[in-house]
C-alpha cells in the first residue's frame, strides 16, 4: 500500500514526464515547459503538493494568464499575466515553469472559476459590420457585455493592452424598434456598464470609451472604432 507521500512524489514524476513529450495539460489547455522565472508581476496563489495543482489554482485566480510557475522545493505557486517584466525575479531554486497555449496568436487568456475566454482588442478602427466580420473570420464574436464580471474583464484587457486616452471598442449588441438585443436575438437585461444613451438617429449600436471612465455610448453603425473578439474555451 502507497504512502500518500508516495503518491504525491509519483504523480509529480509522471506529471513532469508527460510534459516532456508533449506541451499539453488539461483537456481544452495547452502548455509548454520553459525556462522563465517568475518576477515581482506574478501573483502567489499559495503552496500546492503539485504542478497540476498549481495550475489549477491559477484557472480560479480570475486574472489573464500567461504562466505559472511552481518551485518544486517549497510547493510555491505563480501565477503570472501577459506582460512578464517584473521589478525583480522571485526566490526559488527550482522553478518549474509553463507557459499556456491556449488561445491562438494575439489573444489572451482570461480565466476564473466558470469563465474562461480568449479576448484580442484591436486598435485599428473599423465600422461595426466589419469588426463583427473580422472576429467571425476568427471563429470569434464580438464581446458580449452581459455581466458586471465581463465589464470588469474588457476594462482589464485595454487597460493592459491599449492606450486608455484613446481606445475605443465597438460591443456587440443593435437597437431594433427601441430595444437592444445581442445578435442571438436575445434582448439585454442590463447594458452592465456606466452608460450615456442619448438615442440619436440611427444610433443602434455599443460602443466603450476608456477615455469616459469606460462609459459605454450608443453609436452610428457607420462610426469607426476598435473592438474587441472573444471566444470561449470549456473549462
Amino acid at each position: 500500500m502507497w504512502s500518500s507521500s508516495s503518491i504525491v512524489i509519483f504523480l509529480n514524476i509522471l506529471f513532469i514526464l508527460m510534459l516532456s513529450f508533449c506541451d499539453c495539460f488539461l483537456p481544452y489547455h495547452r502548455a509548454v515547459n520553459n525556462n522563465d522565472q517568475p518576477t515581482s508581476r506574478c501573483v502567489s496563489v499559495g503552496v500546492s503538493v503539485s504542478s497540476l495543482q498549481c495550475f489549477s489554482l491559477c484557472l480560479q485566480s480570475c486574472m489573464f494568464l500567461y504562466m505559472i510557475s511552481r518551485d518544486r522545493d517549497s510547493g510555491s505557486c505563480y501565477c503570472c499575466p501577459p506582460h512578464k517584466t517584473g521589478t525583480f525575479t522571485l526566490n526559488g531554486t527550482q522553478w518549474m515553469t509553463y507557459l499556456l497555449n491556449t488561445c491562438p496568436s494575439g489573444y489572451l487568456l482570461y480565466t476564473c472559476t466558470d469563465v474562461t475566454s480568449c479576448l484580442r482588442f484591436e486598435e485599428t478602427s473599423v465600422i461595426y459590420a466589419d469588426a463583427n466580420n473580422a472576429c467571425l473570420l476568427e471563429s470569434a464574436e464580438l464581446i458580449r457585455m452581459d455581466s458586471v464580471e465581463k465589464y470588469n474583464v474588457l476594462k482589464k484587457l485595454i487597460e493592459l493592452t491599449a492606450d486608455i486616452s484613446t481606445a475605443e471598442a465597438w460591443i456587440q449588441g443593435k437597437k431594433s424598434n427601441g430595444i437592444w438585443k445581442f445578435h442571438d436575438g436575445t434582448q439585454f437585461q442590463n447594458f452592465f456598464c456606466p452608460t450615456i444613451i442619448t438615442n440619436g438617429p440611427r444610433e443602434n449600436r455599443i460602443r466603450l470609451k476608456a477615455s469616459d471612465n469606460f462609459n459605454c455610448h450608443d453609436t452610428h453603425h457607420d462610426y469607426k472604432y476598435g473592438f474587441v473578439c472573444e471566444f470561449f474555451v470549456n473549462n
